[in-house]
């Protein structure tokens, strides 16, 4: 019936769809309360800015490519550990696969996205020499490499 105020009353099928999209917004908000203490903070990021900045130059790059050589090898620590729990779950294979595959989507994903973001980032350094975009992108790495590893732990 088209006379305008039947139109706008919900139906029972509105009203179990609100329920779950409630449900959905509940459950999102108690995860998103609870970010995982690995996630770095504005002081961690920070402290990441000033890292290596004792050293001369020199010694400052090698530091950095340290610094992203761990920040790699705990990425890669935390994805292997999140498939081997994805590989280890009581789940229907199924699902399992399916996570198995959004993860590794996901990690394709990630790795694109701090590619561009660090590129973008170190252009910032305009006409900068070498050494310090290097540095720049370097540190742009580190911290994404870090905040990622702490989602996955």
């Amino acid at each position: 019936m088209h006379n305008g105020v039947s139109d706008l009353m919900p139906s029972p099928y509105t009203h179990a769809m609100l329920d779950r999209f409630r449900i959905i917004c509940l459950s999102a908000v108690l995860l998103l309360g609870n970010l995982p203490d690995s996630a770095l903070s504005q002081k961690q990021v920070a402290n990441i800015a000033d890292l290596c900045t004792e050293f001369s130059q020199a010694e400052m790059r090698t530091c950095l490519q340290e610094e992203v050589r761990k920040s790699t090898a705990a990425l890669g620590r935390s994805t292997l550990q999140m498939m081997q729990a994805l590989n280890a779950w009581d789940e229907t294979p199924r699902y399992r696969d399916a996570a198995l595959t959004a993860l590794r989507r996901s990690e394709t994903a990630f790795v694109a996205y701090r590619t561009s973001h660090c590129a973008f980032d170190t252009s910032l350094g305009g006409g900068a020499i070498g050494a310090a975009l290097d540095s720049r992108s370097m540190r742009c790495i580190i911290p994404l490499n870090l905040e990622r590893a702490g989602w996955l732990d």
